[in-house]
């Protein structure tokens, strides 16, 4: 931490972590159960030529699907995480954990040097953090969004959130790219 953040920072993590399984466990299935998944689902579509990843139009068709529907995948990942049990806990779940945590801090007389000045940096140590989003430009103008949005939005609609049968959401995406491409010229 003292290597990537600076001296004199107050951090705490020093060393080798050793004690991290559940956080390296937690990215194993991330990866594996969503983010391997869709890759697999988005390069199967582009194998059979239902994806042109060079084509602007394909891929803000394809934001328009997937974001919604991944992060729905994302939200049934942190369902599943926070609710199993682990063994090593006497078969407690994450969320017990934490709750039982925030109880225990709660009953504690916590009492902070200085608490309000906690995690403020000097302007000479700062280091400036990276935005927790991705924005990425889809080479569309904002006629040519808001034309999509609209488009999709009549002939798909978000229905497909909702349909259990098609978790990947690939038949959305078939229908998105092809409306997209019949209104908006590449």
């Amino acid at each position: 931490m003292v290597a990537v953040k600076g001296r004199n920072r107050g951090s705490y993590i020093r060393g080798r972590s050793v004690h991290n399984q559940r956080i390296e466990r937690l990215w194993r299935d991330v990866n594996l159960q969503v983010g391997m998944a869709w890759a697999s689902v988005l390069r199967g579509l582009e194998r059979e030529g239902y994806l042109n990843v060079d084509n602007r139009i394909h891929i803000a068709a394809l934001h328009w699907v997937v974001l919604p529907a991944l992060n729905r995948s994302l939200a049934h990942k942190v369902q599943a995480w926070n609710h199993h049990p682990l063994s090593s806990q006497s078969n407690r779940t994450p969320l017990d954990l934490f709750i039982s945590d925030r109880v225990s801090a709660a009953d504690e007389d916590l009492n902070f040097v200085d608490a309000a000045l906690f995690g403020i940096e000097d302007a000479d140590t700062a280091v400036e953090d990276s935005p927790n989003h991705v924005e990425v430009c889809l080479n569309v103008s904002a006629e040519e969004e808001a034309l999509l949005n609209r488009v999709l939005m009549e002939h798909i609609g978000r229905d497909y959130l909702n349909d259990s049968s098609d978790p990947f959401a690939v038949n959305s995406i078939i229908r998105a790219v092809t409306v997209a491409t019949a209104f908006i010229p590449y």
